[in-house]
């Protein structure tokens, strides 16, 4: 995924393509996982609808510290962020969703949102929650490059210790004595590697 500095410098040009192309990047898996932790940080429920982890608007507004729905309504509707209504869920899902958000009422406009809602929602909003909630978002941004280089690290020494086999085996090999034996470990050694020591126009490697 494109950085949260993209996303930010995206939004504050108004850049409504350039957001898209930010939350665009992410897969479904990455998307259910933050919101997913998102909510165990802040304190708000989510369910799981037709794959994807969704968070209920006026609870999320409120983590938000908006007064009502309205103003995370308005940032959706301007930067084309997804929407799910009540009526597209199945009778289950419903039946899961009035309880775990405890709806009662006029449910027919009862509103959900996925984790775009919530990222954009931590770039736009003004309010002193909200301050806490991007704070929390590049704190995660920085976890997971760490994560990364870490991962990276942990590549580069595995094929660090790959090559390191391959030379002490090539160099047991260069030490047999009898050369029809040399030549048959290093040929042996050629074939597992495919051919990458190229014995046939080099004879002997270290010869």
């Amino acid at each position: 995924m494109k950085s949260i500095l993209e996303l930010q410098i995206a939004v504050m040009n108004g850049d409504k393509s350039g957001v898209h192309t930010v939350l665009d990047e992410m897969d479904r898996r990455t998307e259910n996982e933050m919101l997913l932790r998102a909510a165990e940080h802040f304190k708000f429920e989510t369910i799981e609808w037709n794959g994807r982890r969704i968070a209920y608007r006026p609870d999320l507004s409120r983590v938000f510290g908006y007064s009502d729905e309205s103003g995370l309504r308005k940032l959706g509707e301007r930067y084309d962020l997804e929407a799910i209504q009540l009526g597209w869920f199945g009778q289950n899902v419903r039946t899961i969703a009035l309880e775990t958000f405890k709806i009662e009422g006029k449910t027919t406009r009862a509103c959900f949102v996925t984790w775009p809602t919530f990222l954009v929602a931590g770039m736009v909003s003004t309010t002193a929650a909200a301050d806490s909630i991007k704070l929390y978002l590049l704190q995660a941004e920085k976890a997971a490059r760490i994560a990364a280089g870490t991962l990276e690290i942990k590549r580069d020494q595995s094929r660090f210790d790959s090559a390191a086999k391959v030379v002490n085996l090539i160099s047991k090999a260069e030490r047999i004595k009898d050369q029809k034996l040399r030549e048959f470990a290093l040929r042996h050694i050629d074939d597992l590697l495919d051919g990458a020591l190229e014995l046939g126009q080099q004879g002997d490697l270290f010869s």
